[in-house]
Formats: structure tokens, sequence, C-alpha cells
């Protein structure tokens, strides 16, 4: 559990490095839908993540500016300072309570509660702007999608931490859900075939299920609201009550005849396309892919690393000392080996001044 828990503050720490940086960008280009999607799929991540692992705080900030940049992607607001200013604020009490625990001081229970405050009276300065908006996107049955979703709770699911009524309960946050529990024949897994009616993303679906990608099998069934197809209903219903497996295939074909949907697979979005264009607007060619390492075993070879040197200086002294001129060849092998290897070590030890100058632009 523990293992679990570590690993998600590191991936929750790395995240919101991500959003910062996102959120320095916005400050600079308010009207970018790209960085707008970007920090709201951030956000969504967390939301989702911090209330499987016990960070309710997080979750409940991370719920509320959710829905400020969600008022956002609609055309309800605009992005301005107020709301750069209060991501940022939120992304700080994160780091804080991520590295203090869920028991924080006093202190810091009184700044969730004053960010909570300042985000809350800001959405209702703002509900006058929404109205007639709702209306159209209710309206607009296109933007409803259908998925499916099927995963089976083997045995090292309770050792993960993960607590799957959080699970539900967002996805009930993002659309229309229904849940079909099945019993794995011959075992005491449960196994859940699941349909979600939303206007969400396949990403967005995704991120419900970050910390279950290995065992959840999530599909774009249809590109508009199946509830509302009687077959479909009636498929369903069948199989709920008679606990049966594999009704995919069965709604696929039912999709098919009646030509509910045009295709199957997403097509790229407008905001895939801004991504690129934005990519080609920083002309930003280079990438970093890495692995994390704990400090501790990157400062032991640090050790190990000080130790050779110490080694080959004390061969170069005899060496040059008593004259062994076969050795000389070897010793300067040695030599580069050593120093390439002080040289990679040193670049992956220090930190990066990349990542401490998104700090200094604050």
């Amino acid at each position: 559990m523990q293992e679990f828990k570590d690993r998600f503050i590191a991936d929750a720490l790395e995240l919101l490095a991500k959003i910062e940086k996102s959120l320095l960008m916005l400050e600079v280009r308010p009207d970018n839908i790209l960085i707008v999607e970007e920090i709201f799929r951030g956000l969504h991540s967390l939301k989702g993540a911090s209330g499987m692992y016990g960070f309710n705080k997080i979750g409940k900030l991370m719920h509320l500016i959710e829905n400020v940049y969600d008022d956002v992607r609609d055309g309800k607001l605009k992005v301005d300072t107020e709301i750069v200013n209060l991501s940022l604020d939120v992304v700080d009490f994160t780091n804080n309570v991520l590295r203090l625990g869920e028991d924080v001081s006093d202190s810091t229970i009184a700044e969730f509660d004053k960010i909570e405050g300042h985000i809350s009276n800001y959405l209702s300065q703002n509900e006058t702007l929404e109205g007639d908006d709702n209306q159209v996107i209710v309206e607009d049955q296109n933007s409803e999608k259908t998925y499916y979703v099927n995963f089976t709770l083997d045995e090292a699911f309770e050792t993960r931490g993960i607590q799957l009524d959080s699970i539900f309960k967002e996805l009930d946050e993002l659309g229309s859900v229904i849940s079909i529990p099945l019993k794995k024949e011959g075992g005491k897994h449960e196994e859940w075939e699941i349909f979600i009616v939303s206007k969400s993303s396949t990403e967005e679906i995704e991120d419900v299920f970050i910390f279950m990608m290995d065992i959840a099998n999530i599909e774009l069934l249809a590109n508009e609201n199946l509830f509302k197809n009687d077959q479909f209903n009636s498929v369903v219903q069948k199989n709920s009550a008679l606990k049966q497996k594999n009704i995919l295939e069965e709604l696929k074909n039912i999709i098919q005849k009646k030509k509910i949907v045009e295709e199957v697979t997403e097509t790229p979005s407008k905001v895939e396309k801004e991504e690129q264009q934005l990519e080609q607007e920083e002309g930003s060619k280079s990438s970093i892919n890495y692995l994390r390492v704990s400090a501790e075993k990157l400062d032991e070879q640090m050790d190990l690393l000080s130790e050779l040197v110490t080694a080959k200086a004390e061969l170069r002294l005899i060496v040059e000392k008593e004259g062994y001129k076969k050795l000389f060849k070897l010793l300067e092998s040695i030599d580069k080996t050593t120093n390439r290897f002080r040289k990679n070590i040193l670049n992956v030890r220090l930190v990066q001044i990349k990542t401490l100058y998104i700090v200094f632009l604050r």
C-alpha cells in the first residue's frame, strides 16, 4: 500500500510541475485552448487519483478549480489573472500536502479553507454567465459519446490501495453510468462491465482508471448517446439480469445494423491539431526520455565514483613512481572510462536548470 502511495506522490509532484509550467504559458497566451485542455487534464487526473489515496483536501480543491476550467472550455469564462493565481495557489497547496502528508498543521488547514473560499466565490460571481449556454450544451446531442469499460479485480488489486467507490463516483461526475457487476466463474474476484455516456474525451475517461490501466479495457462504443436507443437498453438489461458476459459484440452488431454511429474509432480532435500547431510555434524538437530513480541509489553511485577516482589516482601514482611502462596504456583506458563515468553520473544527479527556471519565472 505505502509503495503505491509513494509512487502516486512522485507522479503527482511531476504532474504538478507540468501544470505549473502550463499556467505560466497560459498567462502569456490566455486564449490558447490547447494549454487550457492540458491544464484541465492534469487537474482531472490529480482529482481522481488523490481521492484513491486519502488526500481528500487535494481532491476537493482539484474539483473546484476543475470546474473553473470546465467553464473556460465551454466559453462561459475568459482566462484572466485571477484564474491563473487561483490555480497557482492550488498547485502550491497540493505540493505542500503531498510532502507533509494528509495530517497537516492548523495553518495549512486554514490555507485550504481560504483557497476553497476564493474559488467558490469566483465561481458564484460568474454564475450569471451560464443560463442560455447550458441549454445549448444539453441540446447538442452530437457532443455525447458512449464508452464501454471492462475490468476484473485481481488478487493484487487490494494491495494497490485503490478505492473502487471513488472511481464510480468520478464516473458519475463525468456523465450517465450503467454498471454491471459480474462474478468470475470458480473465483472470488469481481468483474465489471460499465457503460458511460459523457461529453468527455477518451483520454479523460482513461484518467479515471489511471492506476488500473493494466486491468481495464476502455473502448469508444459510439459517437452519441446509446442510452436513448431501445435495442441497446434491451440488451444491457437482459445481460445485467442474467449476469452474462461478453455482450460487447452483440451491442456492436446492433450499432452497425441500425447505423447508429458513423465510426467506432475517434477522429483526431481539434485539440490534437492545436497541439501540433503549438509545438511548431514553440519550435521545440527536444524531448526528455527518462526513468525515475531514487536519490539514494544515485548517491550510492556517487560514492562508488569517488572510490573509483581515488583508486585511479593511487594507481597512477604507483605507475609513475615505479615506472611500469606496460601499465601506462591500461591506465589511459581507465582514465577515459572513469572520466566518462564521472561526467555522466554528475549530469544525472544534478538538478536541471530548466526545472529550476520555472520557479524563478514565478
